[in-house]
Formats: structure tokens, C-alpha cells, sequence
């Protein structure tokens, strides 16, 4: 027995097969009906790569990245600002350094405006100077008047008494104003002093019976309780009060009078719209009037 080799595959076969069985046995497996032995030539399967690998060396990078990043991310920044190691200082307030974002100064700040006198009582042909303080630098004061015919105030707030009546005198500087209030009355001369031995009698006054009356209406005020009256007024309205169920004159006083006036004899007048109180003492005791300017 001899060996041959196959022309086509170039296997050595016994010279006891007819052909090749090496290409008998190829060409049955490449037809599907039997399957190659161990010995023979296997074709190398390629398996399909896998991504599992890939996918976890990137998250290990990222989760890296993401703490450097938290441990030295302010020092990365400052490499690309070109400014390493430096930190951001926040002007301290109330330097001149400190300008708004259009590169001028902040504004010198505005005080309020007051007057030297809330309250003035003049005489037809009397003056008086007002002094008024406070407001921005360098504005002028704009001196107003409620009534010209009543009175007049100059350029530096001196007031002169012309007629009879009331008027409020206004003081502007900016935003801010302050006002007075002025009553003109005639010059009454007083009846001389004359002593008396016999001292004066305090009338006991009892709050419950106390009424305090409109006559120019002919109404009363509303009684929120013993001694306590209630009153609505327009600004520039006036009128009297009068207190009814004692023979002790009142004394008459206000809390606000930039809100409202009242008059010794009880004439009370609004100004500014706002709330404040009027009171009329009678002896040891007071009345109080809750006043209330629309």
C-alpha cells in the first residue's frame, strides 16, 4: 500500500480510496450532511467584539474626572482666566472705589426736611421767618402757600400775615417736603389783670355727659366712648367745635399738626391727608377727638 497526494487539496490518502477522501469529506460538510472530524482543519468561528469593556474603562475615566474636578475645580478655572491663584474681592461698602454698573458714583443720600415751626399764629401785618433744615445738597428750597390772599412767603421762607384766615405754608426740596401750618387772627388787647382773692372753683367734669357739637352743621360728633369722639374732615375743610355739658373751657391741643390745626377757640382744620387726635382739656381731665383727613 502507497500513498498518494491529492491534487486538488494536497492531502496524502492511501491508494486504497478511489479519490480523495479528504475532498469526498469537505464536500459533504459544505453540503451539510456530516461534519468535520477533529483532526481536520476547523474553521475559526469569529465571535462578535465585545462593548462591556469600552463602556466600563469610560465610566472609570468620567467618575475621575467629575473628582478632580470637585477637588480642584476652582484651580482648573484659573488656568484658563490667566489669573492662577486668584480670587474675586467684593468692594467693601461706603468706599469711593464703589461706583454703580454705569460707572458713576452713588448719589448723596437725602435727609429729611424740617421746619423750626409746625404751628404758626400771626397778626394781619406780622411776619415771621421759617428755617428749614435737612434735603439733598445742592438743591434749593421751593417755598409754597396754600392761600396767597392770607398770607405770602418769600424765596427764604419769610412768612407775612395779610388777612384774616388759614393757610398752610410748604417747603419742597427734591422728593422731600415739610409744611406749617399758619392762622391769622386780629390782635385782641386782653383785659388788664386784676387779682382775685378768691381762688378759682375746678367744676368737676362728668365725661359721660360731655357732648361736642358742630354748630356750623348743626351736628354732633360720633361718641366712640366716654371722652372719646370720632371726626372726618376733607383737606382745607374747617369748622368749630364746641363742647357742650360743662361750663369749664376747653384747651385745645393736636397731636400731628401737619395732618390737621386746631384754633384756641376750637376751629379745627385739615391739611394732609392722614390721622391724628385733637384734644380738649377741661381741668384735670381731656376729651380726645379722632381726627381723620381725606
Amino acid at each position: 500500500m502507497s500513498l498518494l497526494k491529492c491534487r486538488k487539496c494536497g492531502e496524502m490518502f492511501s491508494d486504497s480510496y478511489k479519490s480523495c477522501p479528504f475532498c469526498a469529506e469537505d464536500e459533504e460538510y459544505y453540503n451539510g450532511k456530516v461534519k468535520k472530524r477533529n483532526h481536520r482543519r476547523m474553521e475559526q468561528k469569529h465571535k462578535a467584539p465585545s462593548i462591556v469593556g469600552p463602556l466600563l474603562v469610560l465610566v472609570i475615566v468620567l467618575i475621575i474626572a467629575v473628582a478632580v474636578w470637585a477637588f480642584f475645580g476652582d484651580t482648573v478655572k484659573s488656568w484658563f482666566d490667566g489669573r492662577p491663584g486668584s480670587e474675586q474681592v467684593t468692594p467693601t461698602p461706603g468706599t469711593d472705589d464703589q461706583q454703580s454698573q454705569d460707572g458713576e458714583k452713588d448719589p448723596t443720600p437725602v435727609k429729611k426736611l424740617t421746619l423750626n415751626k409746625a404751628v404758626l399764629m400771626l397778626a394781619p401785618g406780622g411776619s415771621e421767618q421759617l428755617t428749614v433744615s435737612g434735603g439733598a445738597e445742592g438743591q434749593e428750597y421751593v417755598w409754597q402757600n396754600s392761600d396767597p390772599a392770607v398770607l405770602t412767603v418769600s424765596e427764604e421762607g419769610k412768612v407775612t400775615a395779610v388777612a384774616v384766615g388759614s393757610a398752610v405754608v410748604t417747603v419742597t426740596c427734591g422728593d422731600e417736603s415739610a409744611v406749617c401750618a399758619v392762622t391769622v387772627k386780629e390782635h385782641v388787647e386782653s383785659d388788664p389783670v386784676v387779682d382775685d382773692p378768691t381762688p378759682p372753683v375746678n367744676s368737676k367734669v362728668d365725661l359721660s355727659k360731655v357732648n361736642i357739637t358742630v354748630p356750623l352743621y348743626g351736628t354732633s360728633l360720633s361718641k366712640i366712648e366716654d371722652g372719646k369722639f370720632d371726626v372726618s374732615l376733607s383737606r382745607g375743610e374747617s369748622f368749630g367745635l364746641e363742647v357742650q355739658g360743662t361750663d369749664v373751657k376747653p384747651n385745645w391741643s393736636v397731636a400731628n399738626s401737619s395732618i390737621a390745626t386746631v384754633s384756641s377757640d376750637g376751629t379745627i382744620k385739615g391739611i394732609t391727608s392722614g390721622e391724628t387726635t385733637i384734644t380738649a382739656k377741661l381741668g384735670d381731665v381731656k376729651v380726645e377727638i379722632v381726627v381723620r383727613v381725606k
